[in-house]
């Protein structure tokens, strides 16, 4: 859930007294957290539960040009009838998320042939700390892509797909081992990241702030409706 609101939160949102709002829905992130059933009162307390949590919690930035700390989530609104959430997040926050991007090797990516999980572990790890790996439990993992396969078929598959990340001529991992608390402990290659410049930054954000004002019309038009 933290990841999937992170990627929000990096595309942009509307500014209102310093903050901006982030409009999504309890489908979408039940979607995103691997949960299909999204009509259960468990599910929906779920989502509600989560959020609260993490607007609990503190987030620290560090990038090459500034240091930042906060409350992870502002204000939380949620339709019970609808499912349409609104979350607050610092305006702050978003423009230091904003300040770089990671490079994803695509040429590395595409030795790794059709094999999903490998494709989806190339991509995750190559977006975490270049500083410090952190172990990762393969339940945790099995959550987040959304694998469909039962914990023990899931294990084996993701092995295999993390032996590939070690083969090629560019490999991204060069070690890993599933350790005795069932967590994916790894070393990487340093992922190439790019501080943007600020043409790139205002180009992003607009087409961002688009894509939440269509979100935050269907909420409305559906509140309407009912």
């Amino acid at each position: 859930m933290a990841l999937l609101l992170e990627q929000h939160a990096a595309s942009g949102a509307p500014e209102l007294e310093g903050q901006q709002q982030l409009v999504t829905n309890r489908r979408k992130l039940l979607d995103a957290a691997g949960k299909r059933d999204d009509t259960s009162r468990t599910m929906r307390c779920w989502v509600w539960d989560t959020l609260t949590e993490l607007q609990a919690g503190q987030i620290e930035l560090r990038t090459k040009r500034q240091r930042f700390s906060d409350s992870l989530l502002g204000a939380l609104t949620m339709d019970e009838t609808t499912g349409a959430i609104s979350i607050a997040i610092e305006a702050r926050m978003i423009d230091l998320l904003r300040d770089e991007v990671a490079v994803i090797n695509l040429k590395r990516k595409a030795t790794l042939g059709r094999s999903q999980l490998a494709l989806w572990l190339h991509d995750f790890i190559s977006t975490q700390s270049n500083d410090k790996a952190f172990p990762w439990p393969l339940k945790e993992l099995h959550r987040l892509c959304g694998s469909s396969l039962a914990l023990p078929q899931f294990r084996q598959r993701l092995r295999t797909a993390a032996a590939r990340l070690t083969k090629g001529a560019d490999p991204l991992l060069t070690a890993w081992h599933v350790d005795q608390h069932d967590r994916l402990v790894y070393t990487k290659i340093r992922t190439l990241v790019i501080l943007l410049p600020d043409q790139a930054k205002a180009s992003q954000l607009a087409a961002s702030r688009h894509d939440q004002e269509v979100e935050a019309a269907k909420a409305q038009r559906r509140r309407v409706l009912l």
